[in-house]
């Protein structure tokens, strides 16, 4: 016997097992019990494979998206002996229980994995339409990734993307499947943002001499990360004292607080150095992140004009009122001398 009678025969008896129901099926599909009786199977093979010059790698902005991430999906079976009757009604109805089957098969892909601050935006299957035409294919696709506007900075996780070939039940073909990950960061984002709060259109502050006065600053941490800030004192003249409850504050993410700012004019005992006052930059206030504390933030300082705050040492100017004193006495005897004199003539 040689090789080629050898091989006829074997594939005969691989296939005999499969062809039994036709006797009796009808023109379409069989309903017997036959259907789900097999010998013979056809391994598969499904590898997912993401293409890492498409991955940033870069730590990604909240609520920024990376769009048309190119991925591809290789699919392979072995027809084995069977190769040369595939495409055949007798072919299809061994492989699918259907000889009139399209012999198209269905990849399905779904995120296996990812971070919760993460959104994955990808086709939920690709199809193969005639496995017949050969036994391997390679079905590129393409998706999308979003990191939430809510997420904090300096995250890092991997993204798994898994592709899977699950075939009907009565089916002649194993399933397989694949999973291929990537690893995406979050960058951070926002700024420091800090105020008096006082009065609507306040530029100007009127201490009496020696008196104290609370400002209430408001600080606004609008990163999206935990922020230590530092808060100094700018005024340095030495009329003025300045105290601040909390020299140092973290904030969590998206956090505010508020410090207070206590203020003192310096008290005077002689009337005639009593009035002074400073315009300028009350407070500065240096942001760290509490991660990453290498990285350089914008430091703020309250030096809005309309935050400006003008402090007046004391309200009354006392040299004026002297002057003034003075004038009127000068006045009222200039008057007084001339009705003497009118009155002597």
């Amino acid at each position: 016997m040689n090789k080629k009678h050898l091989i006829m025969i074997l594939t005969a008896f691989l296939i005999v097992p499969s062809l039994v129901p036709q006797v009796c099926a009808q023109e379409e599909t069989s309903d017997s019990i036959f259907d789900e009786l097999r010998i013979l199977y056809f391994d598969t093979s499904t590898e997912i494979t993401i293409n890492d010059a498409k991955i940033p790698n870069y730590p990604i902005e909240p609520g920024k998206s990376i769009k048309g991430i190119e991925a591809t999906v290789k699919f392979d079976y072995q027809p084995s002996l069977l190769g040369f009757i595939i495409n055949t009604r007798i072919g299809k109805w061994i492989m699918f229980r259907d000889k009139n089957y399209d012999m198209s098969v269905n990849i399905n892909l779904s995120v296996s994995e990812k971070p919760d601050w993460v959104d994955v935006d990808i086709p939920k299957q690709i199809t193969i339409e005639d496995i017949g035409t050969n036994s391997s294919f390679e079905i590129p696709f393409k998706f999308d990734i979003t990191v939430k506007k809510t997420a904090e900075a300096f995250l890092e996780d991997d993204i798994k993307i898994k592709a899977e070939f699950k075939p009907e039940k009565n089916w002649g073909l194993r399933e397989s499947s694949d999973e291929d990950e990537f690893t995406i960061k979050t960058s951070y984002t926002g700024e420091l943002q800090a105020y008096f709060n006082l009065s609507k259109n306040t530029t100007v502050i009127n201490f009496d001499n020696g008196e104290t006065k609370i400002l209430p600053l408001f600080i606004i941490n609008n990163y999206n990360t935990n922020v230590t800030v530092t808060i100094e004192p700018l005024i340095t003249d030495s009329n003025w004292n300045i105290n601040i409850t909390q020299k140092s504050i973290t904030l969590g993410p998206r956090n505010n607080t508020k410090v207070n700012v206590s203020i003192t004019s310096k008290k005077h005992d002689n009337l005639m150095d009593s009035h002074f006052e400073y315009t300028g930059d009350i407070v500065k206030l240096t942001p760290k992140f509490t991660q990453n504390t290498s990285i350089a933030l914008v430091n703020v300082t309250i030096s809005d004009p309309n935050l400006d705050v003008k402090i007046d040492g004391y309200l009354v100017d006392v040299l004026i009122i002297i002057f003034a004193v003075i004038a009127i006495v000068i006045i009222v005897f200039v008057i007084i001398t001339i009705i003497r004199k009118k009155r002597n003539r």
